[in-house]
């Protein structure tokens, strides 16, 4: 249900209004309501769906407009050409709206098609394993993500030069579905991600997909071809099914 009160909220977060308390608990709804999820991002991409190309209803403005010039304007015609307009630009938004859902799902499904947890390679080191770290990882294994983002994190607090626990703490967030806080630690840990450099865009890239924000995707999956190694591979793979051909076709029916 849209409730007058989360279009206010989310309004006032685009716009930059909210304290960083607040923006942090929109944030915190936005991980865990896929209703708020879906209302957020409608609010946040309506202004460039309002700019698509709307010439039709452009032409229908100014003949309603010369109308009203070349007739006098009487009332129940100006009644009449609300109406018109009211009902043209409600349709161009009805399907403005329909295409960005059925775009956004096609994109949610080339997510879910692509995305998988990695293992992790994290207890193959011959030190010690902290007790924090360790039960991170065995609820890793265990695929309980909300546990062991919770330990990932709490480890990562006092040990923040350890990009793997970082980056498995990132992969457990992707896997409980806190995806904006997800994405908040991948962008974090890319401007140093080292082994897990490629690893970090890759994620990245099918965070912005799902996100709805398919031109970042494709710049990230774009540059990331470019390297080499596994990643590289998947993201041509991908940017051959965001194209809609290629070899990478087949890989929703997977």
């Amino acid at each position: 249900m849209v409730r007058e009160h989360d279009i206010e909220l989310i309004e006032s977060y685009l716009e930059g209004q909210l304290s960083p308390e607040e923006r942090a608990a929109v944030e915190e709804r936005l991980s865990v309501e896929p209703e708020f999820a879906a209302q957020f991002q409608i609010l946040r991409d309506l202004p460039t769906a309002l700019k698509a190309d709307t010439e039709g209803f452009r032409k229908e403005l100014q003949s309603v407009i010369e109308s009203e010039k070349n007739e006098g304007g009487a009332k129940v015609r100006r009644l009449f050409s609300v109406q018109r307009i009211a009902l043209a630009a409600s349709l161009i938004l009805g399907v403005t709206l329909a295409i960005y859902f059925f775009r956004g799902q096609g994109e949610v499904d080339l997510y879910q098609a692509y995305f998988e947890i990695p293992s992790e390679n994290i207890s193959v080191r011959n030190e010690a394993l902290d007790q924090t770290l360790q039960s991170g990882l065995e609820a890793y294994r265990s695929a309980d993500y909300q546990q062991a983002a919770g330990h990932f994190g709490q480890y990562s607090q006092q040990n923040p030069d350890d990009l793997a626990a970082r980056f498995y703490e990132a992969m457990s967030l992707m896997g409980s579905e806190q995806y904006v806080e997800a994405e908040r630690q991948l962008e974090n840990l890319r401007a140093n991600a080292g082994q897990y450099s490629t690893a970090v865009d890759w994620y990245l890239s099918l965070l912005y997909l799902r996100a709805n924000d398919r031109a970042l995707a494709i710049s990230t999956l774009t540059e990331l071809a470019k390297s080499s190694g596994f990643y590289a591979d998947k993201a041509t793979e991908l940017l051959a099914d965001l194209s809609g051909g290629g070899g990478g076709g087949n890989h929703l029916a997977d």
